[in-house]
């Protein structure tokens, strides 16, 4: 049997006992599948593929990066919690420890930061009701807002002034290739994928893990204007479109496939 998969990021640890034991065994089994029937493996970038080297050493492997259509921002309604007025940072996706939310939650405090900014937690998760209670402890009130599951995510995402993903680590998310070709400003952790696609100061901005200060530092930047949010949200767009394609990822995979009917025959 030929057998093509794509490895999307790191395994999960799960939440609780029972959680990381499921967790711990699906990927025993994943490993032990992929070796019985030698697949041919994708990786989402080329992080990914290089913490997989002892692991798939011997296998035929590929880094073949995720892609989209483009996307547009204007015509796409505000939802009414995105109070005008307020430069609105969004973390977009399942609220869980890889996240990072806790650093973007202590960049928050930050005495830098004007009190115009609002920190909007689109997504719902394990850790919401813990980030919850984290955000009163540390006496954030209203500046941070969690808004839970959203379908119209791409609604919200036009309407945010940044993109904010203090992930401690990171595949290849379609949220980044979406911030990226609505132009949309991202900040993000220095990790995967995000650091793979995002060149430093010029499509977005790139952090050290957990380094709240940094962050913070940041934040009140692109909200009083010191660094154009606009301009590297319009390069951002740009590459998307140059680079991180449907088409290509498409021509990448029908390639994989080809090789293995090739040899299967």
């Amino acid at each position: 049997m030929n057998v093509v998969k794509t490895e999307h990021g790191l395994p999960e640890p799960g939440h609780g006992v029972i959680g990381a034991a499921k967790a711990r065994l699906n990927h025993s089994l994943d490993r032990w599948a992929t070796r019985r029937l030698r697949m041919r493996v994708c990786y989402v970038t080329a992080d990914i593929m290089g913490r997989y080297d002892r692991q798939h050493h011997g296998l035929e492997r590929r880094v073949v990066h995720n892609g989209i259509e483009p996307l547009q921002r204007e015509g796409r309604p505000r939802p009414a919690a995105l109070e005008p007025g307020r430069f609105h940072v969004g973390i977009v996706g399942r609220v869980s420890r890889v996240k990072g939310i806790s650093t973007a939650l202590r960049a928050m405090t930050s005495d830098c930061v004007p009190d115009r900014v609002r920190l909007n937690i689109i997504g719902s998760g394990p850790l919401e009701q813990e980030h919850c209670a984290e955000a009163q402890a540390l006496g954030l009130g209203d500046r941070v807002c969690f808004h839970g599951f959203q379908r119209d995510v791409l609604d919200w995402m036009a309407h945010l002034d940044l993109l904010l993903m203090p992930s401690l680590h990171e595949g290849l998310p379609y949220t980044l290739l979406e911030a990226m070709s609505l132009g949309l400003p991202i900040m993000a952790s220095r990790v995967g994928g995000l650091a793979e696609l995002l060149r430093d100061g010029e499509t977005g901005l790139l952090v050290d893990v957990g380094d709240a200060d940094r962050v913070a530092t940041l934040l009140a930047e692109l909200a009083t204007g010191r660094v154009s949010g606009t301009a590297i949200g319009a390069r951002a767009a740009r590459a998307q479109r140059d680079s991180w394609t449907l088409s290509r990822m498409v021509d990448r995979y029908l390639d994989a496939y080809a090789g293995v009917s090739t040899q299967s025959e």
